[in-house]
């Protein structure tokens, strides 16, 4: 699952370029040590903070 499945809802508020720029920020401060996609969404509330 990807970051924008897994906060549908976040994307929606923020838009396509805001939700962007913070799953760059996310995934660039922490990459994911995991091979699925759903790990990426540990910590991605923190990064929207």
């Amino acid at each position: 699952m990807s970051l924008a499945e897994a906060f549908e809802r976040v994307h929606s508020w923020l838009g396509d370029k805001a939700f962007l720029a913070a799953a760059i920020t996310h995934i660039d401060a922490k990459p994911s040590r995991h091979w699925t996609l759903d790990a990426y969404s540990t910590g991605f509330p923190e990064t929207l903070e």
